[in-house]
């Protein structure tokens, strides 16, 4: 079995490396998915920026209210024990809190989408914004960050579809 040295300092088979690569190509796919969807299902121009756009302050509010730890307006009962069972970070505590609150803000999003002019039912404008989670997710998932501070980018990337962040 070939082993290939990564930028750590570890070696990793080749199996293994193609078994990641095999991920990415998977999320690559679900990724694509969710380009086809924004671009072919119907949305009125802008309806996509208009989302994105809508996302980051609604992010920002999420994480102000769960950091003053006000709680969910309407958390499920397993959201709340989820919430108090085993030992977490406070870190974790607050990205799980700042994600109640994310989805606890979805009606003012669907109320900022209509005060734009967008004529799109609740439930559409609704399963837009969990496919633009999705998207982020996959996103975030397939990227191979890379600190610029003299790493070079690991060769077993070299010919790979995997979007790279450079920071």
């Amino acid at each position: 079995m070939r082993m290939t040295s990564v930028e750590d300092g570890t070696s990793r088979s080749e199996p293994e490396i193609g078994i990641k690569l095999d991920y990415l190509s998977q999320l690559r796919m679900i990724h694509d998915w969710t380009t086809d969807y924004f671009q072919i299902g119907m949305f009125p121009p802008k309806f996509y920026v208009h989302l994105i756009a809508e996302h980051i302050p609604m992010a920002l509010k999420a994480a102000r209210l769960a950091s003053e730890g006000k709680p969910p307006e309407r958390a499920s009962k397993a959201a709340n024990s989820a919430r108090t069972c085993g030992p977490e970070s406070v870190r974790s505590e607050l990205h799980r809190e700042t994600g109640y609150m994310y989805i606890d803000l979805v009606p003012e999003l669907i109320k900022w989408m209509h005060r734009r002019g967008y004529k799109v039912p609740d439930h559409q404008i609704e399963q837009a914004w969990c496919t633009l989670m999705l998207r982020i997710m996959v996103w975030f998932m397939a990227v191979y960050f890379v600190n610029s501070s003299g790493y070079a980018i690991p060769s077993y990337l070299y010919y790979s579809q995997t979007p790279v962040f450079v920071m």
